[in-house]
């Protein structure tokens, strides 16, 4: 499973929806229960999935799927 296939399925899950929903250019006014206290728990699930530690400047700065992505891919190169 490839690892944006991975970050689809940790954010569905969280977010209790359908992975292909999920999409690089998601963002949070896409998913209607992902506000700013959501988005520190997701992160967090995401940290737990993939074993990564994602400093907090970093995630403020996550606007989309896209940018997660972008930004795992970055750390695991």
């Amino acid at each position: 499973m490839s690892s944006f296939n991975q970050l689809q399925n940790v954010i569905a899950d969280f977010f209790n929806l359908n992975p292909e929903l999920i999409t690089e250019a998601t963002t949070a006014h896409d998913i209607e229960q992902w506000d700013s206290f959501n988005h520190m728990e997701l992160m967090s699930s995401v940290e737990t999935h993939f074993k990564v530690k994602i400093p907090f400047v970093e995630i403020m700065e996550f606007n989309k799927v896209g940018d997660i992505q972008s930004y795992l891919k970055s750390i695991k190169d």
